[in-house]
């Protein structure tokens, strides 16, 4: 028979063996379980959808004093009302994370291959390799490339984009085009400048009207400002990324029969590209002439060379107020008059001039013929075009 302390040690044997036996299973169980999450978050598709309604275009040049970034650019894009632009999460991201609360599916774009560290910029570039931007200089923040908004996988972004509605009938989340917070930029809007001089201006409109180039919002490979590189469907491809493209199309301004070409075209000035699958899209944009404005010098008005008049937002027609709506968009009423009477803006600020140094030339306003020349000089303009 066996005694008591025979007994106690078999027990004590045995619970230690349990014990190593249950170890030795479990850490497999968690590994793969840890494995498992892992795979999942690297399988969550692409999750960002953004669309833009607003591109302007403005012809300054010969800027080579600071300015007031604010006021001055040469092409500013942006979603300025959510029932026809802003970004959202994409459906597919959404069903694949339907059993996630808000809290988690924000959390998780961090935690995605696919999502983190990634951000909304502006750029133009080479329509044959969509991973080079378009310039023969140094890249510059908020001159050949700008970010939307923050990082998209940040709290201030993301929490908003994960609990945003869902429309019932299409399973769309609803689009935003504005998010509350501390950070800078809460608005979808970017902008790009070559306005140092005449030359790179008229270049840089060459190249998009020859179609070497485009105008992109894309999707950064990192969270670092000036990364060139975009995300796309297969790592690294130059043919395909994730974003739009917008092919634009200059022209004469209305009533002119020569001169520069300083305005997106009113008839094809914008085509919209799915850069993801290169197909065209199918979407309307208004280039219109009513939404051409001259660029006025004050000064030029103070002497009685051209009418513009510096008052208060006014209109007095239905294409007036239509006008004054798509231009406010992009011109900040600190910066400027808005006269759409005359169909002109003037700057409100003195010595941030549109037209640069004009050393002695004349600005050709109101004439149908127009040259570049030692003594004078074509009008600038300003031009928006909003999709519909």
């Amino acid at each position: 028979m066996l005694t008591r302390l025979q007994m106690r040690r078999i027990l004590a044997v045995g619970s230690l063996g349990l014990l190593l036996m249950f170890q030795n299973c479990s850490t497999p169980l968690e590994d793969s379980s840890q494995s498992s999450v892992a795979a999942f978050k690297s399988s969550l598709p692409f999750a960002y959808e953004s669309k833009l309604d607003t591109i302007a275009y403005m012809s300054c040049s010969e800027i080579k004093e600071t300015v007031e970034r604010r006021a001055y650019f040469t092409f500013r894009a942006g979603a300025y009302n959510n029932s026809s632009g802003g970004i959202r999460l994409s459906k597919s991201f959404r069903d694949a994370t339907k059993y996630y609360s808000g809290a988690d599916r924000a959390g998780v774009l961090s935690q995605s291959a696919a999502n983190s560290n990634t951000r909304l910029n502006l750029t133009l570039r080479q329509s044959r390799n969509l991973q080079q931007p378009w310039t023969s200089e140094e890249l510059r923040e908020s001159e050949e490339i700008e970010s939307f908004l923050p990082a998209l996988d940040s709290q201030e972004i993301a929490g908003p984009l994960a609990a945003a509605k869902v429309n019932e009938t299409s399973g769309e989340a609803v689009m935003m085009n504005y998010f509350p917070g501390p950070h800078a930029k809460r608005l979808i809007e970017a902008s790009l400048r070559f306005y140092k001089f005449e030359n790179v201006a008229k270049d840089t409109r060459a190249i998009l009207d020859n179609r070497d180039a485009l105008l992109v919002a894309g999707y950064s490979n990192s969270d670092e400002v000036l990364d060139i590189s975009l995300k796309a469907p297969e790592a690294g491809s130059s043919k395909k990324v994730y974003g739009t493209g917008y092919q634009l199309r200059f022209s004469l301004p209305t009533t002119y029969v020569s001169g520069e070409r300083r305005v997106i075209s009113p008839s094809g000035g914008v085509t919209e590209v799915d850069l993801t699958t290169g197909s065209n899209v199918s979407a309307n944009w208004d280039c219109s002439t009513n939404y051409q404005f001259m660029i006025i010098r004050p000064e030029d008005v103070a002497a009685s060379k051209v009418v513009c008049n510096a008052t208060v937002d006014r209109y007095t027609n239905t294409n007036q107020q239509k006008a004054l709506a798509a231009l406010r968009r992009v011109l900040r009423v600190e910066d400027w008059f808005i006269d759409v009477a005359n169909h002109c803006v003037m700057p409100k600020r003195t010595g941030d001039y549109c037209y640069g140094d004009l050393d002695g030339r004349s600005v050709q306003y109101g004439v149908s013929s127009c040259a570049n020349s030692a003594t004078t000089s074509c009008p600038h303009f300003v031009n928006v075009c909003i999709r519909q």
